[in-house]
């Protein structure tokens, strides 16, 4: 890779966009720090040994459901759409509302989607004499993901990308 490229990571690119029929909104106001946290729920592969006689094996899963957290400013307007929305799912006892999901890092590779995701409660509200921030968890029942870089690939990261049997965009080409 040449040694003067740098990647570059914007947070001000990182995009979460809800949906279903009419209904659509873009998160805003997301807090300082860490602001989304995405975790597969069962492991892909999870590896187990034998007792005793030395045999080994893995028990491979193709679930593919996920939690998301996503933490606001306590002043975003976003707060009130996922109260509605949470409010909505809960007065129901269908999956009227059940929403896509769809986030990216628009200034790098990773992205992450669901068309069966759900807000699971109310964030905890907390008030004092500071700015506090408002943790949303969204679970994703089953989901797309692709971790990726912010940084383009030399020949031989595409090579590797390709062999296993992926492909790299021409944008994240060196």
């Amino acid at each position: 890779m040449s040694d003067n490229y740098i990647g570059n990571y914007s947070p001000d690119e990182f995009t979460i966009v809800l949906s279903k029929g009419n209904f659509v909104h873009r998160i805003t106001g997301y807090a300082d720090g860490t602001f989304v946290s995405m975790e597969r729920i069962t492991p892909t592969s999870a590896p187990f040994q034998g007792v005793g006689d030395n045999s080994f094996g893995r028990v491979k899963r193709s679930k593919t459901a996920m939690n998301v957290a996503i933490t606001l400013l306590q002043t975003s307007p976003s707060n009130s759409v996922l109260q509605q929305l949470q409010l909505a799912d809960a007065s129901t006892s269908d999956s009227t509302w059940v929403f896509n999901c769809s986030m990216k890092d628009m200034s790098g590779q990773t992205i992450a989607s669901s068309n069966t995701a759900i807000i699971q409660a109310p964030p905890t509200a907390t008030f004092g004499s500071e700015h506090t921030s408002r943790e949303w968890h969204i679970y994703m029942f089953g989901s797309d993901l692709f971790i990726g870089g912010n940084m383009p690939l030399a020949p031989s990261e595409v090579a590797a990308v390709s062999a296993a049997g992926g492909s790299t965009p021409d944008r994240w080409k060196l």
